[in-house]
């Protein structure tokens, strides 16, 4: 038994693509550039794909919740138009604001799909619990 040098968990081979293509006939995203007679270990590549999900909420280099940064903006935007403060130039910029929120949320939902099917892509969706 091969142990990662990283964690040090088991080192398998991933699945063959034929047994992918029979568990998971749907699955578009298959990794053929791997080489699946070389023993990978699940865990540090469900670990990247994991990390990849945060950074995608998250990115670096503050790490900070870039859908709650401009949720608070929008939020600060709509108290000051109520408070009659910059009235004209903030309900024009709103509806930028609220774009920019929605192109946000769909970039993190494309990189969270993204990160998660590269590890579906190795080891099929049964190894999801690695």
């Amino acid at each position: 038994m091969v142990r990662c040098s990283t964690c040090n968990n088991e080192m398998l081979l991933p699945p063959a693509m034929q047994v992918l293509q029979s568990t998971s006939p749907a699955l578009p995203f298959i990794n053929t550039t791997i080489d699946r007679g070389s023993a990978r270990c699940p865990h540090c590549d469900l670990d990247l794909a994991t990390r990849k999900e945060f950074e995608a909420r998250y990115p670096p280099p503050n790490n900070k919740d870039v859908v709650k940064i401009i949720e608070k903006q929008i939020q600060d935007a709509c108290s000051l138009i109520k408070e009659d403060i910059r009235k004209e130039d903030l309900e024009e910029a709103l509806p930028r604001m609220y774009w920019k929120l929605a192109e946000t949320v769909q970039k993190i939902y494309d990189s969270t799909v993204a990160a998660r099917n590269e590890y579906i892509g190795i080891w099929g969706r049964r190894n999801t619990q690695t």
